[in-house]
């Protein structure tokens, strides 16, 4: 053979089932395990180093008799039934491979690389063989005799059976002697026996020791300072022990009466303690699991990894750590069989308290003192441990070589945790303390071993945890605190004043929480920022001294020592958990504190900022220094000097404390409160962080987010009352009105076709006797599917005359979707013309009526046969959005809530009959009912723009100056392209409003506006008036205005939407429906008159958006939008985004969930998140999946279009 280590596939032979028999419990965490982690076998490798002559064919024969014996050579994985079972096959490929190296230059070298490569290489253990048995040949009568076992077969103590028996044979047979019989356990009896000890009282006893033992999840001790997960090879570092120390060892055990293993795990343990500074440590223990003579000699996966606890106080003496170490020992040989997976599921090990990330327990040692010569016929072996499976941290392997028979302590480590330079110090320093540790004399304290390079020893350590500490703590800037800064306000103070009885009630809170008045401070601070900034972490800075200083020379000045307390914060967590949140924030930075802030941001950058932030972003300091924690005598909190505080943090609180053995809270306390803002500002934050202060010792039990943070005053302004909702008449009595009054004026204009307002009431009046003799009335719904046409607005006013409501529905729109909303509004009727089929609703046995038939002329629907009772609180319209479970919601709106729309809208507009209307959007998007009723209840023109036209920005420009508009409605995405279109333009506008609704406005982007009606300014010329008004569907289109200039284009950040229009009120809510602050982030809840009547069959959806209003009685409601806002000023409203997964481009509503949940929806689709990428044009939906296979992204497109 070559040089080469392969897999050694199988057959692909299958058995019957009834031959297949369970994996052990044991077995199957294995198996678990290594499909978690494909790349790491988990297995073990060894080999045997022999000197003399070796027969490979009587070596072979042996090695399948063992296998045979014992079954584990033989074992392969199928799945029956999709679980995992065991069989023995005995027709599987049983050779020895032999790897000839004789031709190398460095024999033993190229034998070691064959064995790491194949040892560390990948299996599968349903496929490749389980046992894997070579001899490498270095030269005659030199031979590594090698062996790869996965765990799930065999473990390292039946490894070393199987070979043990396996020279036995071999030795027999070379000297011609009988073998000496099997005693062996066959597999299915091992199994057996495992399911009988789970059901056992000693099952119960064992958990319970285990489940007591290790009750407060004490926390794996490492050397190393991070995690990272097991590898399949290690860094090795070897030695062994001399003679003297060997000696030493076994004269200590002899005077404990204790074995050698558990001076070694003492000694072990009190290294570990030192150099971690822990006195609590937990190391894992494997043991064989193996408790009679035939499960001894047996094959099979039995064994186990125990944790062995110890307390190591540098106060003890060398004989209390080993006496300890001794019990530990006894008691977990004892309870040995149960399983560690077991205990790890008890102790619910995915906190990281007992795992930490580096496995089970703690450092593995692997105790192998028992003579590892091999007679192999007339040739000598020597047993040599290469793996004993993936390295999670730290293995300590202390074995017995036959030569001489000396110890040898090898150091395997995880690549990925320790470097070579850390495993070599590591394992110098180990030697040497074992050496002093043996030496002891038994009274001789823990403390007192070597005590110079102790200190030394912990000094590196705390240092090196102070700075991953630090690293990992400041690894990020700082979160935007979110707060309202005006630009160019500059720096602003305010006195602040904290009244003596709160400030001994502070202190009392302080006692009873076992904290300190500097926690309370710096907790009321984190709970001021979380309730009126955006950032959920908070970071605050402290000055501190008392640590750092070996020797006073140390300081460099006083409260020079600067740390940062970052704190998650959340509004609904209670001011009680508050405080204890920060509590262990300030805790954890103290315990890391004896290190200068410049020596943690050396290692991150510069010096005081990470990558593009600061490290805090507030800080509350003491003129006097004061106590910063109980449980930190003698380290002091205070006040920045000089340099210390290189840049003044945005929000800085200065409090004169008073300090001393006598001190009293008798008066006030006075500070200050400094800010990056205005006054105004700055007195606002003064006052409701006194407010937090008196909620913490008056309402400890209460949530953040239920202080109320608002002085009367502002209550009221935040709060205003709402306005009477007065009766309105119907659409079509409106409309009856302005068509008597100018029944020649132009109603509607498509195209060439003008149509009059008497012309626009005979066709309605004629399609509504129709729609009544199909049974529509009050209350029922009318599909309308027709391209924008003057028969589309004939269909709306013939529907809205018979009493129903109108559902538009947009061709454009996917087949699913239509057919979807028709079977869940279920209309009387769907109006459309011949072109549209009757097959277009499959799933619906919906009437469609068509308007170009000629059985639909003939008379009018008189007054008189309207609907009796239909009055202005009856359905006017449904109209769609999307729904985040992927299905639509239809949003029932009535003929009052339109009526006031307009009549809330008038003072501000002064729309008549002379405007020209487009109707630029589609019939199923609710900006066409403010323009389509717009321009009929005011008796103005609507001009319908078709599909080609609105998607070209010149020739739309060239209508709406031909056409004469005087009012165009638009989202600022297409305004954008209109403004390009209106700077290469000729000719003249009649416009008085540019109106923008759908979605946020950037008034940056309005510059190139005014730049083009440069009149504005001068008053040359009079332009329109540009209006952004903010809208939902639920409320009617529209509920706030904003009139802009180019002032306010130019000046102002942020999308601002105004103030309600009047009839309407905005109030900005927290999640405790409670108002917030100007200048703080609140859901937007709208109040008054224009407010829909819910969602078409979903009682449930309606509920938890139509909710009781908590400020007005009689039965009002507010709508909850969902969006997001904050009060710049009183009356100027700064949108920010949607508070969940819905968005809006170019004015149409979109649930990313709906888009998530139709995709999820195609083939081979794993996981779909749906994202808005920002484009010139406004915006662009992303969707990013996984798949098992490959995706053919025009398939997927293709499949989403059908449905959205």
């Amino acid at each position: 053979m070559d040089g080469s280590p392969d897999r050694g596939i199988v057959s692909a032979a299958r058995p019957d089932d009834e031959l297949t028999f369970p994996l052990s419990a044991a077995q199957l965490s294995l198996l678990v395990a290594q499909q978690l982690r494909p790349e790491i076998p988990v297995s073990i490798a060894q080999y045997v180093d022999v000197d003399g002559p070796l027969d490979i064919e009587l070596l072979t024969a042996a090695s399948k008799q063992t296998g045979r014996e014992i079954g584990s050579g033989y074992l392969r994985l199928v799945e029956v039934d999709g679980v995992a079972r065991q069989w023995l096959d005995l027709d599987m490929d049983d050779s020895l491979d032999v790897v000839d190296l004789r031709a190398e230059s460095d024999p033993e070298s190229a034998a070691r690389e064959w064995m790491r490569k194949e040892h560390t290489a990948a299996i599968d253990p349903f496929t490749d063989r389980l046992v894997r048995l070579a001899v490498l040949v270095l030269r005659d009568d030199h031979y590594y005799w090698y062996s790869r076992i996965h765990h799930v077969a065999l473990d390292g103590f039946g490894a070393m059976s199987m070979m043990n028996r396996t020279a036995e044979i071999y030795t027999a047979a070379v000297r011609d002697l009988p073998v000496p019989p099997a005693v062996t356990a066959p597999l299915q009896s091992l199994v057996k026996a495992e399911a009988d000890y789970l059901g056992s009282s000693r099952w119960e006893r064992d958990r319970d020791y285990w489940n007591t033992k290790m009750a407060d999840k004490p926390g794996g001790t490492s050397l190393a300072s991070s995690t990272a997960p097991s590898q399949a090879w290690s860094r090795l570092r070897s030695a062994t022990v001399p003679t003297e120390l060997r000696s030493s060892l076994e004269r200590l055990a002899v005077a404990h009466d204790v074995t050698t293993s558990s001076v070694v795990i003492g000694a072990l343990a009190a290294y570990l303690a030192r150099a971690t500074g822990t006195r609590d440590v937990v190391l894992s223990l494997p043991v064989s699991g193996r408790t009679t003579k035939a499960a001894r000699r047996s094959g099979g996966m039995m064994s186990n990894v125990v944790p062995i606890r110890a307390s190591v106080d540098p106060h003890f003496a060398v004989g209390d750590l080993l006496h300890e170490v001794k019990i530990e020992l006894t008691g977990a040989l004892r309870h040995q069989k149960y399983r560690h997976e077991d205990l790890r599921r008890d102790l619910n090990a995915g906190d990281h308290s007992i795992a930490d990330g580096r496995g089970f327990h703690g450092p593995l040692i692997n105790l192998m003192l028992f003579h590892s010569g091999i007679t192999l016929g007339d040739a000598h072996g020597e047993l040599n441990v290469i793996s004993t499976g993936p390295i999670e941290d730290l293995s300590v392997n202390v074995y017995q070589t036959s030569a001489a028979e000396e110890i040898q302590i090898d150091f395997a480590a995880n690549p990925d945790l320790y470097t070579n330079e850390d495993i070599t110090r590591h394992h110098r320093r180990f030697l040497e303390f074992l050496e002093l540790f043996c030496a002891a004399e038994s009274g001789t304290r823990l403390m007192d071993i070597d005590p110079d390079a102790a200190g030394k020893w912990i000094a590196e350590v705390q240092h090196a945890r102070n700075v991953e500490y630090w690293s990992s703590t400041l690894s990020n800037p700082a979160e935007d605190l979110g707060l309202p800064v005006v630009a160019g306000s500059g720096r602003t103070s305010t006195p602040l004043e904290i009244e003596a009885d709160l400030c001994r009630r502070l202190e009392t809170m302080a006692t009873t929480m076992n904290t300190s008045l500097f926690v309370l401070f710096q907790s009321a601070m984190a709970g001021l920022l979380r309730r009126v900034g955006s950032a959920d972490e908070v970071s605050i800075g402290v000055s501190v001294r008392g640590y750092g200083a070996s020797n006073p020379d140390d300081f460099v000045s006083m409260f020079a020592n600067q740390l940062v307390l970052r704190s998650t914060v959340s509004n609904t967590m209670t001011l009680n958990d508050l405080v204890g949140a920060v509590d262990t924030v300030a805790i954890e930075a103290f315990e890391h504190a004896d290190i200068l802030l410049s020596s943690v941001t050396a290692a991150l950058g510069d010096g005081r900022w990470v990558e593009t932030g600061p490290l805090f972003r507030a800080m509350v300091c003491f003129e006097e220094p004061l106590d910063a924690h109980p449980r930190f005598p003698g380290l002091m909190v205070g006040a920045p000097i000089g340099s210390d505080l290189a840049t003044v943090p945005e929000l800085f609180v200065s409090l004169a404390i008073p300090t001393g053995e006598h001190a009293e809270f008798d008066q006030p306390i006075s500070g200050v409160l400094d800010w990056l803002g205005t006054k105004e500002q700055a007195e606002d934050l003064a006052d409701r962080y006194l407010r937090i202060l008196t909620a913490m010792v008056g309402a400890p039990h209460s949530a953040l987010g239920s202080v109320d943070l608002l002085r009367p005053d502002a209550r009221q302004a935040l709060v205003p009352p709402v306005l009477p909702i007065t009766p309105v008449r119907t659409l079509s009595d409106i409309l009856s009105d302005r068509i008597r009054a100018t029944p020649e004026a132009i109603a509607v204009v498509a195209g060439s076709e003008r149509v009059s307002y008497r012309e626009l009431d005979r066709r309605s009046n004629q399609l509504a006797r129709k729609l009544v003799e199909h049974g529509v009335q009050s209350e029922s719904l009318v599909g309308i599917m027709l391209p924008k046409s003057v028969d589309m607005i004939v269909a709306a006013v013939a529907v809205v005359k018979a009493g129903g409501g109108y559902l538009p529905l947009d061709r454009a729109h996917p087949a699913e979707r239509l057919a979807y909303v028709v079977e869940d509004a279920q209309p009387v009727c769907v109006i459309s013309d011949s072109t549209f089929p009757n097959s277009a609703f499959p799933n619906s046995d919906v009437v469609v009526v068509g308007v170009d038939s000629d059985e639909y002329s003939g008379e009018g629907l008189e007054t008189d046969e309207c609907p009796r009772g239909h009055g202005a609180d009856n359905l006017a319209y449904v109209i769609y959005t999307s729904g985040s479970t992927g299905r639509p919601k239809g949003v029932s709106v009535t003929h009052a809530t339109v009526v006031r729309l307009f009549e809330n809208t008038q003072v501000e507009f002064g729309f008549d009959g002379n405007d020209v209307w487009t109707m630029f959007h589609s019939f199923a998007f609710d900006f066409s009912v403010w323009e389509m009723w717009g321009a009929l209840l005011h008796g103005g023109t609507l001009v319908l723009v078709d599909h080609e036209v609105s998607r070209d920005p010149d020739a739309f420009r060239a209508l709406v100056a031909a056409e004469g508009v005087t009012v165009l409605n638009q989202t600022p995405s297409a305004f954008y392209q209109y403004i390009e279109a209106d700077l290469r333009a000729d000719s003249a506008t009649r416009l008085r409003y540019v109106i923008f609704g759908g979605e946020a406005l950037d008034l940056r982007r309005l510059g190139r506006w005014y730049d083009n009606h440069a009149g504005y300014d001068d008053h040359t010329e009079s332009g329109p008036a540009l209006v952004n008004m903010y809208g939902i569907t639920e409320t009617t289109v529209h509920v706030t205005h904003l009139e802009i200039d180019r002032a306010s284009a130019s000046a102002v950040t942020g999308s601002r939407i105004g103030d309600a229009i009047d009839g309407l009120r905005v109030y900005l809510l927290d999640e405790h429906l409670s108002p917030v602050p100007v200048g703080i982030a609140g859901e937007i809840y709208v109040a008054g008159g224009q407010l829909a009547r819910g969602y078409l069959g979903r009682p449930d959806l309606t509920a938890g958006r139509f909710v009781a209003d908590p400020f007005n009685a009689g039965g009002r409601r507010l709508y909850r939008s969902g969006d997001r806002a904050r009060w710049i000023a009183p009356g100027q409203l700064e949108y920010l985004g949607r508070g969940d997964a819905q968005v809006k481009i170019r004015g149409f509503r979109i649930e990313l969930g709906e888009i998530d949940s139709v995709i999820l929806g195609a083939p081979g689709i794993d996981d779909a998140v749906t994202v808005v990428a920002p484009t010139p044009a406004g915006g662009a939906l992303v969707t990013y999946v996984t798949a098992s296979d490959a995706v053919d992204a025009e398939a997927l497109r293709a499949h989403a279009a059908e449905a959205l």
